[in-house]
């Protein structure tokens, strides 16, 4: 119990979020193949995602270079506040 609160005292207590980076980190991950693939089918998304890595871009940038949806829909998509409420983008849930 000693060590837990000497640990938060030392390295915990007053950490913040760098929130941009949270941000970058999230938009660059491969679960927001997830949120496209009900639209685009699971093989366009992989393959919109492959290009993204091969890139080092966003799927987002990706959507939107190749005009696959429009960007209000590629937006609601992926909602990223929204997807980490759990449920699908744009979804009733």
């Amino acid at each position: 119990a000693a060590a837990a609160r000497v640990f938060a005292r030392r390295c915990v207590v007053g950490i913040r979020a760098n929130v941009e980076r949270c941000r970058q980190y999230a938009e660059l991950t491969g679960q927001l193949v997830t949120a496209i693939a009900p639209v685009v089918g699971y093989d366009r998304a992989a393959e919109l995602f492959k290009k993204a890595v091969a890139r080092d871009v966003p799927i987002r940038q990706i959507l939107e270079d190749e005009k696959v949806l429009p960007r209000e829909e590629i937006a609601r998509l992926l909602d990223l506040h929204q997807l980490a409420r759990g449920g699908r983008a744009g979804g009733s849930r």
